[in-house]
Formats: C-alpha cells, structure tokens, sequence
C-alpha cells in the first residue's frame, strides 16, 4: 500500500506502528462497499492496539492471548485504581 493510498485518518500512527495505519486504512476502505471485511478489519486493529499497549506497559506476553485477556491484564495491571473502558 503506498503512502498516497493511506487514509488522513490513520496515518499519525505511522512512527507508532504501520500495521495500525494499513488495517485502519482498509477498514476505512471496506466501510460502505463490504461491512464485514470492515468489522474484521477493525478487530484486528483493536487486538493489535492493545497487544501495543501491553508490550509497551511490560505486559506483553509470548502466547497468544485473546483481546478480553489483553483488556482484562492492562485493567488490572496497568492503571493504578483507574478503569480502562
């Protein structure tokens, strides 16, 4: 996917993680003419996000996790008496 493919929307994320701007791009991309290619898209856009956010809070872990068990790590490890919706 070249540069003038990438949507405005997405590409601030590039220096953090070009994957991020790729699945946003086409979820962005999939919107009108193919919803759940959309939704997929999305998914892993927010699994990856999160799995980001843990390695980057020190709580990544080398086996697959699924998104609820990332959630569910980053709520209680990561935030101090804070809740992450």
């Amino acid at each position: 996917m070249s540069n003038t493919a990438l949507s405005p929307n997405f590409v601030f994320l590039k220096r953090h993680e070009p994957q991020l701007v790729r699945l946003g791009t086409l979820a962005e991309r999939y919107f009108k003419e193919d919803p759940c290619t959309c939704l997929i898209k999305l998914r892993q856009f927010g699994e990856l996000l999160a799995q980001l956010t843990a390695a980057n809070a020190g709580l990544y872990r080398d086996e697959p996790d699924c998104l609820t068990e990332v959630g569910e790590r980053l709520e209680t490890s990561c935030c101090e008496g804070e809740k992450v919706r």
